[in-house]
């Protein structure tokens, strides 16, 4: 078996066991999340919402499915681009799967007690800031009164 037979079919097979172990791990997730974990992917989620665990498992299976026959369809006539297909896949799912294994590792971001902590940090005013805001303000002549618009009632555009 060449070089390019074995890359391809190496590929396949790693996207498979990369697809197992994503839908485990969404399963673990969301039965743990307490809620705050769902299904992120925009397309599987709704089938997940109508057709429940099973429906998810036909999502991720016909994915493979397609998958799995345009990498042999093409790697009937391009070996070398099967394989190049075949490991993209791998990148997207192994993405994938580190992410949700960190948020097994770690629990599920809790996006606001960071944006309160952010929050404290970024807007806390610096010692002399006011005093120097101060000053600056005080510096400026005043601004003149802008003249009357309109009627004194309502604004009136007139064109040209």
């Amino acid at each position: 078996m060449s070089r390019t037979n074995r890359l391809w079919l190496a590929g396949l097979a790693i996207f498979v066991a990369l697809s197992a172990a994503d839908f485990t791990q969404t399963y673990a997730l969301i039965h743990t999340g307490d809620g705050a974990v769902y299904e992120a992917n925009p397309v599987a989620a709704p089938w997940l919402e109508r057709y429940g665990w099973h429906g998810l498992a036909v999502y991720k299976l016909a994915a493979v499915l397609v998958v799995a026959g345009v990498v042999v369809v093409l790697a009937g006539r391009n070996r070398r681009a099967a394989a190049g297909v075949a490991g993209m896949g791998c990148a997207a799912l192994l993405a994938v799967t580190l992410y949700s294994r960190d948020l097994i590792a770690n629990g599920p971001p809790r996006v606001e007690e960071d944006v309160a902590e952010l929050g404290a940090e970024w807007y806390r005013p610096l010692p002399a800031e006011g005093a120097a805001v101060r000053r600056l303000h005080a510096s400026r002549p005043p601004l003149p009164e802008p003249p009357p618009v309109g009627d004194g009632r309502r604004f009136t555009a007139q064109a040209e």
